[in-house]
């Protein structure tokens, strides 16, 4: 499994998976095992359901051409 870039500084990654052409979402940990999803819409989705819940401050959302935009979740967003 591709690694994700994971960190304590409270920062949740959105990432394309090279094999699949899925997306995983998750912090960069080795503990961590980040979750799967089939589209980017979804796997944002799921990163701010994800950052609600663990307090997490900005999601990083890297595309396919290495850009990276960083997005705020809103607090108490659980959409």
């Amino acid at each position: 499994m591709p690694q994700v870039h994971q960190e304590l500084s409270g920062e949740l990654h959105v990432q394309p998976h090279p094999h699949t052409g899925g997306w995983l979402v998750g912090p960069c940990s080795d503990r961590a095992e980040p979750s799967w999803h089939a589209t980017v819409n979804e796997a944002e989705r799921a990163a701010s359901r994800e950052a609600a819940i663990s307090g997490r401050r900005r999601i990083l959302i890297h595309d396919r051409y290495a850009r990276v935009r960083a997005i705020t979740p809103r607090a108490g967003s659980r959409t």
